[in-house]
């Protein structure tokens, strides 16, 4: 569909937060999340769409700041331990996207 626009950004983390206040902490229902923007919203996105944008721009504490060296050192060893399992190593950093871990890591094969 192209770029999200400021208003789908602010439906999706509504509609997110408000799936979260009623189901308590389990994991979102994406096709219900997009389900919603379409009929509440008119905004047509897919729920692969929703949960990536979510999880890879919109989700609080998401750090953007360039990734330091400490932080590195950590990805190699996941790497090593993990493979590419991007997802997996997120998980264990917290604060960084699959997406941003992987493009930094893909850079530093660049760089030796």
């Amino acid at each position: 569909k192209g770029p999200w626009s400021l208003e789908e950004d602010r439906c999706v983390c509504y509609l997110h937060q408000e799936y979260l206040e009623l189901h308590g902490n389990q994991s979102p229902a994406w096709p219900e999340i997009a389900r919603d923007m379409g009929i509440r919203y008119g905004h047509r996105r897919t729920a692969k769409q929703c949960r990536e944008r979510y999880t890879q721009s919109l989700r609080p504490g998401l750090d953007r700041s360039p990734i330091s060296s400490g932080e590195g050192e950590l990805i190699m060893d996941h790497v090593g331990r993990f493979g590419n399992n991007w997802a997996e190593i997120s998980r264990r950093l917290g604060n960084r996207s699959d997406n941003m871990i992987k493009n930094w890591y893909n850079s530093q094969k660049k760089v030796r």
